[in-house]
């Protein structure tokens, strides 16, 4: 199945089209913008899980370094921003909001 990946980047969206699983097309977007590097490398990234309920994806990052709170703002913005944007506007998802933590917790709210 296609769909349209958009990185967000200051000020800029880049969009590109990519082919996906239609059984497990969240997991499998989320997979491929993670590939593209949206998390810093210093995190320490060694997994994800993805869940949809009730119109929400909920993104739990598991890292291993400093984690997700060590993030500036724009890599932040970078990372949630590109998430979101990609899975709320692929209308066919039918997604409306996006919840991102680590290890079930969301930095932004500590």
């Amino acid at each position: 199945t296609m769909y349209t990946v958009i990185r967000v980047y200051p000020n800029v969206y880049k969009a590109k089209t990519v082919y996906v699983s239609a059984t497990r097309p969240v997991r499998d977007i989320v997979g491929k913008l993670l590939k593209e590097g949206i998390v810093p490398e210093r995190v320490g990234l060694i997994g994800y899980e993805v869940t949809v309920r009730n119109r929400v994806a909920t993104i739990n990052l598991i890292a291993n370094r400093l984690g997700l709170g060590t993030l500036a703002n724009g890599e932040w913005e970078a990372l949630y921003g590109s998430l979101k944007k990609t899975l709320t506007e692929n209308s066919q998802l039918n997604i409306d909001k996006v919840v991102l933590s680590e290890d079930g917790v969301n930095p932004q709210e500590q």
